[in-house]
């Protein structure tokens, strides 16, 4: 018999669960999970494709990298998290995504999909093997993304 139960208070994720990263993603990154529970780049392109879970909540960044700056490594380590040491969060649904580099051009109100190579289309996989994941929606000038990362996926 299976003991199920809602989880409460911190142990209750909302929209957002946290994973060992063995990917070295950017804050917003659309990542997926290995076989093993570890977050890695999510890639709709055949050959590669890994669904996606959500995005990465803070990049994540080896402290050892602000060595130099105490103080900046001080908040590095309360604030990210250690590739393939400690848990960092993802977020499944709910985040505004926003493109400062304005290079998107997306059509508001319209899907976006898991992308080849990772990120973020408008242009749906259509070869074989290529994973076909709606991971959100365009908002606003076509340079934002309301996060909504659909469970279901499927593969040409």
């Amino acid at each position: 018999m299976v003991n199920a139960r809602i989880a409460t208070s911190a142990e209750q994720p909302i929209n957002r669960d946290g994973a060992v990263s063995q990917y070295a993603g950017e804050e917003a990154e659309l990542v997926g999970m290995n076989a093993s529970g570890e977050l890695v780049m999510a890639d709709a392109a055949s050959g590669t494709a890994v669904n996606a879970v959500g995005i990465l909540a803070a990049p994540v960044t080896d402290p050892a990298d602000y060595s130099q700056v105490p103080e900046v490594q001080d908040i590095v380590i309360s604030k990210r998290e250690i590739i393939g040491e400690n848990r960092i969060a993802f977020a499944k649904y709910g985040a505004l995504i926003v493109n400062s580099d304005e290079d998107w051009g997306f059509t508001p109100g319209q899907p976006v999909y898991l992308g080849l190579g990772g990120g973020f289309t408008q242009t749906k996989p259509s070869a074989a093997g290529e994973i076909v994941q709606v991971v959100g929606m365009a908002t606003g000038d076509g340079e934002e993304i309301f996060l909504d990362v659909e469970s279901g996926y499927s593969t040409v």
